[in-house]
């Protein structure tokens, strides 16, 4: 994020200290996905979704909040590593 510009021309240090009351992570101030349950956590009990199908049609239905909420547009492949199947993911 910063080397794109999108920070602008001032960049703390220690933007932890800086950002300290609306501070969340690292991974959230550089603009990282989420960890596999992380996405999982937040689809399933946060967002309500309960299918490969209804995820996909919320994050292309929704694509800003979906990329502001750090979720890949296609989970199964994102995280090949940790992915099972459908059933694993939205149980």
């Amino acid at each position: 994020a910063a080397s794109s510009g999108q920070l602008g021309q001032y960049v703390p240090n220690r933007p932890d200290e800086m950002y300290a009351p609306e501070w969340v992570s690292w991974e959230e101030f550089l603009g990282l996905m989420r960890s596999y349950e992380d996405t999982r956590n937040l689809a399933v009990n946060v967002l309500g979704l309960k299918t490969y199908d209804g995820y996909i049609l919320f994050v292309r239905g929704h694509p800003k909040r979906a990329e502001g909420l750090r979720i890949p547009v296609r989970p199964d492949l994102f995280y090949k590593e940790e992915w099972v199947d459908e059933e694993t993911f939205f149980s």
